[in-house]
């Protein structure tokens, strides 16, 4: 990786389990987590996120076609007209942190750096897990993934 990019470039630790994401700026001294679902509203012909990793009024879980996604929680099939898949919304995750993260940022950056630590926890729900956070982080806004820690 060109050092300059580096030095320039923010770097995103991403430590990821299961039940939740970590993500941790310290150049911003940001340190985050979201929680690995998301709810939907299906009541469109194309599904809408309404909450990613945050839990909803009473009065908006009452409202039809609502529903609440477990995104590891393989047991539980995805909703009726849902209009994604489960590697779908891992890259939602990535891209409202990452957003999130460069919200506050008055200037043009320069895409992250994201370093996934733990892929290897999630062999029992995907196929290939460091190829698809891989892809997820970039499709989410990262320029550079990196799994090897020795790297930090």
């Amino acid at each position: 990786m060109n050092s300059l990019f580096k030095y320039f470039a923010k770097q995103i630790i991403v430590d990821v389990h299961p039940s939740k994401f970590i993500f941790t700026c310290s150049k911003d001294n940001i340190n985050f987590s979201v929680e690995t679902f998301v709810y939907v509203d299906n009541s469109k012909p194309k599904s809408e996120f309404i909450a990613i990793g945050n839990e909803l009024s009473s009065d908006q879980l009452a409202k039809p076609d609502i529903y609440r996604i477990n995104i590891f929680d393989l047991n539980e099939p995805m909703p009726p007209r849902t209009t994604f898949s489960r590697a779908d919304l891992v890259q939602v995750i990535f891209y409202y942190a990452i957003g999130k993260i460069y919200e506050n940022d008055f200037l043009p950056t320069l895409r992250p750096v994201v370093f996934i630590l733990g892929a290897d926890r999630f062999v029992n729900y995907l196929t290939n897990p460091r190829d698809e956070f891989r892809i997820a982080a970039k499709n989410g806004g990262a320029k550079e993934v990196i799994f090897d820690k020795t790297n930090l």
